[in-house]
């Protein structure tokens, strides 16, 4: 997977996506996730990818946050978890 693939398919703006990938600039929390979505990483996987940022760990009591530990430990697709995390109004 090129680079250029993946900005497109995270649907980032591609200066700051070359920027990030190459490590110009840190990538905000929500940017981690959906990397690590993609790529379908483990939960610990996740946490690591968060804190190797500088980023806060995925907290069990943050709604959405919870919504992203449910889709890893569920296996969830990419395209679903987006849904599940962002979309669903439950």
């Amino acid at each position: 997977l090129k680079r250029s693939e993946l900005i497109l398919k995270l649907n980032l703006d591609r200066v700051y996506g070359h920027q990030m990938l190459s490590g110009m600039r840190t990538p905000t929390k929500h940017n981690i996730i959906l990397i690590g979505l993609f790529l379908g990483v483990t939960l610990d996987q996740m946490q690591t990818m968060l804190r190797i940022c500088g980023r806060e760990s995925l907290y069990i009591r943050n709604i959405e946050d919870a919504r992203v530990m449910y889709a890893i430990e569920h296996n969830y697709s990419y395209e679903k978890a987006l849904e599940f995390i962002y979309n669903d109004e439950e």
